[in-house]
């Protein structure tokens, strides 16, 4: 089999483009803070004299992130046309600009075809021009949340925990779930007091969900307080709260010595296997 490289001598300009067409859409101009928002782009080739390849993406901010969750492509005989989807969060309220990068490639079929005749010992290169095509940004005018909100979108929180009656130093096991639609970033939801210890794996962070695994010891009784998150669903304009109830632990004594460390490192919770923790809850 001929493997066939290219490699682009890049020319570097600035102008208006004329040549192709652009279009965005996005479905709310006017989000909330942390809402998402869908924006639509097509490009397409307008001059088909010309061989055009497309370079297209939101410009990283400290006001927005976005992902993109589609692209199709139509590379017809020069007529190239590109479709792009992105999910974007507005960070923070007030006027915001979306901005982006394009850069338009152009060559020759002479060149294209010269460039891929060559073999993987004769490397040959495709000639073109980098056009930069300067695109005006997408203006947001973004909401403000209430200052408290923990959560925006639509979500559900679900928890087990294993026991409420052990030994002294020998763990519980919490398990949470937060799940649905809307922004979601890594957090945590217990801590270590000075009543017990918290021992914490990373949160497992997916498009939709956060679930903790979290095992809490103690020496002597002691209470998981209760877990409050405020959310707000922007569609609905509805505010709500996801609650897991304090839980009362009874902790039973133990002899002295059997334990590694007398404070808070207990022989049953050295080297924990995190791996079945997720089973035991499934």
């Amino acid at each position: 089999m001929v493997i066939r490289f290219l490699i682009f001598i890049t020319i570097f300009s600035i102008v208006k483009a004329k040549d192709i067409s652009y279009s965005f859409s996005i479905d709310n101009q006017t989000p909330y803070k942390k809402e998402a928002i869908i924006l639509d782009v097509n490009i397409s080739q307008l001059d088909h004299s010309q061989v055009m390849f497309f370079k297209f993406s939101p410009k990283e901010s400290n006001d927005y992130i976005f992902t993109q969750i589609d692209f199709k492509e139509d590379d017809k005989y020069h007529n190239l046309k590109h479709e792009y989807k992105y999910r974007i969060y507005p960070l923070k309220d007030g006027n915001i600009s979306i901005e982006f990068n394009m850069i338009k490639l152009v060559t020759t079929d002479n060149s294209v075809a010269y460039a891929i005749s060559g073999d993987r010992d004769n490397i040959k290169s495709l000639v073109k021009k980098d056009i930069k095509v300067n695109l005006a940004p997408l203006r947001l005018s973004v909401k403000p949340i209430h200052q408290n909100t923990d959560l925006v979108g639509d979500f559900k929180l679900s928890y087990t925990l294993d026991k409420t009656t052990t030994k002294s130093y020998d763990p519980v096991y919490l398990h949470v779930k937060l799940k649905g639609k809307g922004y979601l970033e890594s957090f945590e939801i217990m801590h270590s007091s000075k009543k017990y210890h918290v021992f914490a794996q990373n949160p497992k962070v997916t498009s939709n969900s956060i679930v903790w695994n979290y095992a809490i010891s103690s020496k002597d009784n002691f209470v998981l307080p209760k877990v409050l998150l405020n959310g707000f669903n922007p569609k609905t304009k509805q505010s709500y709260k996801l609650i897991i109830p304090a839980h009362k632990i009874e902790v039973k004594s133990v002899n002295s010595s059997t334990l590694v460390d007398k404070d808070d490192n207990p022989l049953s919770s050295q080297d924990i296997d995190w791996s079945w923790i997720g089973w035991l809850f499934s």
